[in-house]
């Protein structure tokens, strides 16, 4: 696949992998609420990260089906299903002082 086009490509499944988080009005609200965490136990701190992780799977995957349709079955080409890692938000782990659950 030539450059441009590859380019061309990933370029559109970034837009629908945004398209697909920005769907829900909640997303961007979730990520704000995750950055100042404080208030929360670990325990449920860990469980959000799941839930939003979950999500922008589900949009990652999407996406992908998105593009492959576009591609005519070859996504594969441009994005792999394993690259999920790459595009799901990152938090750090809470400090394991002041936030325990138990």
């Amino acid at each position: 696949m030539p450059y441009q086009t590859h380019a061309a490509a990933y370029t559109a499944f970034k837009d629908f992998y945004q398209e697909e988080l920005e769907a829900n009005p909640l997303y961007r609200h979730l990520i704000e609420a995750l950055k100042h965490a404080s208030s929360m136990s670990a325990g449920q701190y860990e469980e959000a990260i799941a839930d939003l992780h979950e999500f922008e799977r589900m949009c990652f995957t999407n996406a992908y089906i998105r593009l492959d349709q576009l591609s005519y079955g070859h996504a594969v080409e441009i994005i792999r299903p394993n690259d999920f890692f790459f595009f799901r938000s990152q938090f750090k782990p809470l400090a394991s002082s002041g936030n325990a659950d138990g």
